[in-house]
């Protein structure tokens, strides 16, 4: 497909799960419901946070589809489609996915070479795969598991030459290496979504497509208003900056359970069953969460009187 993934916030979609460990379809609409609702400019489907590895083949063809039925077209949706580092898998899983109807079809970084190889083994993966998945649009996560694989400015340059990279999840951290690589990719169809909160409101000043972190799975309105309102509101995108960096440490802690208990917390209809990880939370912890979902509430009610639509 010939298009220009859209700027702002991407959520890297959770997945609903009932107590028996069966997708909550019901719980899947809700969550996309959600993130429009709260200012996603796109989706990101079946990625770690949907906890992908522990989904079967069919279920994460089943999930994308799910999440592209209920988004009718809404906004777009890009879902990981390489699981393993076998060649001729990877050309099936990336066709199967782009059947879903996909904007674009996420390669995993470190699927595409082994932990020990250097670029240019990389490069020859990525050429094969080209050469043999027809006009697909696709897109590179730097996923941490099993290892994590942040590519070099000059594999991003190299790779977005061909025109087929639309889409970009980058993981390094560091506002510095991003600085290069947007560099790199400058006048391509790439676009780059930094994941790292801290980091988020820098890279956006310096010219990134938008922001893709694991924050927006618990409170993605503060996460897209400073996407789309930095330039407007310095001083308040700065000082929301400060906050989302300080609340970091709770995000992290536990995630993805903490993740799907915050929302259980803050009224969510969704439950916190887990495939990857069965957390257990304590008092403390769990006041923890409510403290943050405090403060984000009380940053949400003051972006919606800056804007002129709170009391």
């Amino acid at each position: 497909m010939a298009h220009k993934s859209k700027f702002g916030f991407w959520p890297v979609m959770l997945t609903p799960f009932k107590e028996d460990n069966s997708i909550d379809w019901g719980g899947v609409d809700r969550l996309v419901d959600w993130y429009l609702e709260n200012g996603a400019a796109g989706l990101f489907a079946v990625c770690l946070s949907s906890e992908m590895y522990d989904l079967s083949e069919a279920e994460r063809l089943d999930l994308a589809r799910a999440v592209l039925k209920h988004v009718d077209s809404r906004v777009e949706v890009v879902a990981t489609g390489t699981f393993d580092r076998n060649l001729e898998r990877q050309i099936d899983s990336i066709k199967k996915m782009s059947d879903t109807g996909v904007d674009a079809v996420i390669c995993i970084a470190n699927q595409m070479a082994e932990e020990g190889d250097g670029e240019d083994a990389l490069k020859r993966h990525t050429e094969q795969l080209l050469a043999r998945t027809g006009d697909i649009s696709l897109g590179f996560y730097e996923c941490p598991v099993p290892y994590k694989r942040v590519l070099s400015p000059g594999f991003l340059a190299w790779a977005a030459q061909s025109d087929r990279f639309v889409w970009y999840k980058e993981t390094s951290e560091s506002i510095d290496i991003i600085r290069t690589k947007l560099n790199a990719i400058a006048g391509t169809r790439l676009r780059l979504f930094n994941a790292h909160t801290a980091s988020l409101l820098e890279s956006l000043l310096d010219g990134v497509a938008g922001g893709t972190p694991i924050a927006g799975n618990f409170y993605p309105f503060l996460i897209s208003w400073l996407c789309d309102n930095f330039q407007k509101y310095p001083e308040t995108a700065q000082e929301l900056q400060r906050f989302l960096t300080a609340s970091q440490e709770f995000v992290d802690h536990k995630y993805v359970a903490s993740a799907k208990k915050f929302l259980a917390l803050s009224g969510f209809g969704n439950g916190t069953t887990c495939r990857i990880s069965k957390q257990s939370f304590s008092e403390p912890e769990i006041q923890a969460l409510r403290e943050l979902n405090k403060r984000a509430d009380e940053w949400r009610d003051k972006l919606k009187i800056i804007m002129g639509e709170g009391s």
